[in-house]
C-alpha cells in the first residue's frame, strides 16, 4: 500500500479497506483551493458571463433579475459550459 501511495496508484478500495482495517473512515473529499464554499465558487464562475449575456442587458430593468436567473440556470445546466469549467472531467483509465 505505502509503496502505490507513493508512486500515486492507490485506489479508493484500497484506502478503504486499510480504513476498516484500522477501525478508521475514510473520508474523501474535493474542496475549492480558495476554501471558500463550492456554491460561491460556480457562483463566481457564472455571474460575470451571465451579466454580459446580451438577453439580460435587453430587458428591462424590472425583469433583469429573472433574465439573470435564466441564463444563470441555463449555463449551469449547459454540458458544454460545465465542460469548459472543469466541473464535470471524467478521466478515463487506460
Amino acid at each position: 500500500m505505502e509503496r502505490n501511495e507513493e508512486s500515486g496508484n492507490i485506489t479508493l478500495k484500497v484506502l478503504k479497506r486499510t480504513a476498516e482495517m484500522m477501525d478508521c473512515e475514510l473520508l474523501y473529499i474535493i474542496r475549492p483551493k480558495k476554501r471558500m464554499m463550492f456554491s460561491e465558487v460556480i457562483w463566481n464562475s457564472v455571474l460575470n458571463k451571465a451579466l454580459s449575456h446580451h438577453w439580460v442587458k435587453s430587458r428591462p430593468k424590472l425583469l433583469k433579475y429573472r433574465a439573470l436567473a435564466a441564463v444563470i440556470r441555463w449555463h449551469i445546466e449547459d454540458p458544454q459550459f460545465r465542460l469548459n469549467q472543469k466541473w464535470c472531467v471524467r478521466h478515463v483509465r487506460k
